[in-house]
């Protein structure tokens, strides 16, 4: 999903710019809308006492990347 975003929006660059970046800021969206979709919908199969150390997993994990980031400029140093 994200190189046919990618070849999308290059293909669409060469003629605007702005219409390229639309289309890579919608997919970021897009995808972060059908993460979170198909998260709740995978906990709904699991019993609640086998849901809760997955969701204190990925909460851990994104706490732990935010303090990784912090103190760099880009996301690249």
């Amino acid at each position: 999903m994200l190189s046919f975003t990618f070849s999308k929006a290059s293909a669409r660059a060469e003629d605007d710019p702005k219409t390229g970046i639309l289309i890579l800021y919608m997919s970021a969206v897009i995808r972060f809308v059908l993460l979170a979709v198909l998260f709740v919908l995978g906990l709904s199969f699991l019993d609640v006492s086998q849901a809760f150390p997955v969701v204190l997993t990925f909460v851990l994990m994104q706490l732990g990347q935010l303090f990784n980031l912090k103190g760099k400029r880009r996301l690249t140093d």
